[in-house]
């Protein structure tokens, strides 16, 4: 970050492409952690996703410190996954395109919709 700006990512680092915030922010896809901690940090979130009751899609925010003990700082049930949104550079690096992430929100939801309701709604989207 600039000189006496916080080192969090504020509104205008996140959002403002005028900000000198916003270029001092770029994120690192996939992370750069090595393996044991990788796993280590995949169960935790996974973990807290399930407890938490989250379905479909969801982020979980953690913050590593340089002695390699990680902790969450947040789970957001529901992030920003419009195109370039960074949910969706992250499914990107995973393999999955905008229209696949999409798909798979739709059709998660789909499951737990009772049968009825989904000739419904198929019917109006056509």
């Amino acid at each position: 970050m600039p000189k006496g700006e916080p080192s969090i990512i504020s509104y205008r680092a996140k959002w403002d492409p005028t900000s000198p915030l916003y270029d001092a922010t770029e994120p690192i896809y996939p992370a750069i952690i090595e393996n044991g901690l990788k796993e280590k940090i995949e169960k935790a979130a996974i973990k807290a996703y399930l407890e938490i009751g989250c379905r479909d899609y969801g982020r979980i925010d953690m913050r590593l410190k340089e002695d390699g003990k990680f902790y969450i700082l947040e789970m957001n049930a529901n992030p920003d996954i419009s195109p370039n949104s960074g949910f969706d550079k992250a499914t990107k690096i995973a393999g999955i395109n905008y229209n696949q992430l999409i798909c798979e929100i739709v059709s998660g939801a789909l499951e737990r919709t009772p049968r009825k309701e989904k000739e419904l709604s198929a019917r109006s989207v056509i």
